[in-house]
């Protein structure tokens, strides 16, 4: 129910955001959408490149990152939440 809940909010969050684009002031909400997607891609970036400097040293575990595709070089937890997975670990059915 939480789940459901909680992306009801992302939903309307989105929504309420990506409608600035229609206002009077669209150059503001176009310049504060681009600093968004712009930070995003930044981040999502320095995750990655950290990651694959975690691995540098094992070979194995590194293909395995490579491997895995794009999702394969984020963080377990974030990966998790991307393709909306649950965790075996914190709970068991």
């Amino acid at each position: 129910m939480t789940r459901r809940i909680r992306g009801f909010l992302w939903f309307f969050l989105f929504c309420g955001f990506f409608s600035l684009a229609f206002t009077p002031a669209y150059e503001i909400a176009d310049a504060l959408l681009l600093a968004f997607l712009l930070t995003s891609m930044i981040v999502a970036t320095g995750m990655k490149l950290w990651n694959m400097w975690k691995y540098r040293s094992d070979p194995r575990m590194f293909e395995l990152h490579i491997s895995s595709g794009q999702g394969g070089l984020w963080e377990r937890c974030w990966r998790l939440w991307a393709l909306d997975e649950h965790d075996e670990d914190k709970d068991p059915k």
